[in-house]
């Protein structure tokens, strides 16, 4: 492939994936502004946390078959449209219904975007699996970590409906960039199925399942860090406010590991390792901020944030690296996705509620450290070097 649609697909991937994470993360920080704007209550706001999570598991294994039916730019095009409408419609209109509609619908345009995104990156650059993986990953932790900074500063100049509305307008320029890789593609839909295995059913593969529990189990070790994290470094003595500086460093730490993975990857195939390695990290990171002393939390939140990032960065390339074509890229990551956010759903409240009942942080920290170590295990056999037609 030449230098130009090269780095022209290079900029569609970065605008596709700052649109699937900002437009959810910027809601965090504004909880308790939006929560007294609207006169709601704790629990509706945690349904409204909860939804982009359910949604995400109800709408992937649609997003293959929505490929296969209409063609992949289509597809993206159409999420891309869901993205803007669902953010401008909690924004618009300041109510309990139309906040929980729009985060519905927009989580829908989101999970297009998550699930096709491997398959296209499978379709047009399948010598650059890993340095695309690696950008996507980027521009997914850059965009987080502004939406989260920048939620509270624009909600005091232009109001908390601007505050979530702006990273909705993010999924303009990408429209119209993906626009432009559709006509060069000529819109070429996925085939129904792979050439050499006109029965393929990915829910039958034992590697899906492998590499769909690695992800679930990563995804809810993920969520249960975001919603925990800092409430634990608290527990350790922190103030709020240095332990939400702990949780910002964590988030941060993924941008120089984006651009680390890459090369790593690039360099060492053995995905076996690679998975296990980014668990051992995580492992290492629990530990080392419950149980080492406070002076050291800055090395264990920054291990922690460093494994949690490869984790993930592994999950998605291993759905473009594992699938013998691109529609099976896009079944693998429907698949993936499914199970994993139905599993990370789990994380968040169990933490809860065994903190709640047990009366402290030792209890669930110790469920954390078992949860990571199954994952471990099973990332050393979803990374083993195979194929889903294999």
């Amino acid at each position: 492939m030449n230098q130009r649609p090269y780095l022209l697909f290079s900029l569609a991937v970065i605008l596709l994936a700052a649109n699937l994470r900002a437009p959810i993360i910027a809601v965090g920080p504004l909880v308790e502004t939006i929560r007294s704007a609207i006169d709601s209550t704790p629990t509706i706001m945690g349904l409204i946390g909860t939804l982009p999570v359910l949604t995400f598991a109800a709408c992937s294994p649609f997003a293959a078959k929505l490929a296969r039916r209409f063609g992949l730019e289509n597809t993206i095009l159409a999420g891309l449209i869901l993205i803007a409408a669902g953010g401008l419609l909690r924004s618009l209109f300041a109510s309990e219904w139309t906040i929980m509609l729009g985060t519905v619908i927009l989580c829908a345009g989101i999970t297009m975007g998550n699930v096709l995104l491997a398959a296209a990156i499978k379709r047009d650059q399948p010598s650059r699996i890993q340095r695309m993986t690696a950008l996507q990953m980027f521009s997914f932790s850059i965009l987080s970590a502004l939406s989260a900074a920048l939620a509270v500063p624009i909600a005091k100049v232009a109001g908390w409906q601007w505050a979530l509305a702006v990273w909705s307008l993010l999924s303009i320029p990408a429209f119209f960039v993906w626009l432009k890789i559709r006509s060069q593609q000529h819109q070429r839909n996925l085939p129904a199925q792979s050439p050499a295995n006109p029965a393929f059913n990915v829910w039958r593969s034992a590697l899906a399942w492998k590499i769909s529990l690695y992800t679930g189990l990563q995804s809810m070790m993920f969520y249960t860090l975001v919603a925990w994290l800092a409430t634990i470094i608290a527990a350790r003595g922190f103030s709020e406010t240095e332990a939400g500086y702990y949780n910002t460093l964590f988030q941060l730490i993924a941008l120089p590991t984006a651009l680390l993975i890459s090369p790593l990857s690039e360099r060492y195939s053995r995905m076996d390792h690679l998975l296990a390695g980014a668990s051992a990290l995580i492992f290492t990171g629990i530990a080392g901020v419950w149980f080492a002393p406070t002076s050291l939390m800055w090395l264990f939140t920054t291990i922690l944030g460093i494994g949690g990032c490869a984790s993930f960065t592994f999950c998605l390339m291993l759905f473009a690296m594992r699938g013998e074509t691109a529609a099976q890229s896009a079944a693998l990551s429907g698949m993936g996705q499914t199970v994993g956010y139905a599993i990370a759903a789990i994380g968040p409240v169990a933490a809860g509620w065994l903190y709640e009942t047990s009366g402290g942080w030792q209890i669930p920290i110790y469920a954390l450290l078992i949860v990571n170590a199954l994952q471990l295990t099973i990332g050393w056999f979803a990374g083993k070097p195979e194929k889903l037609a294999a």
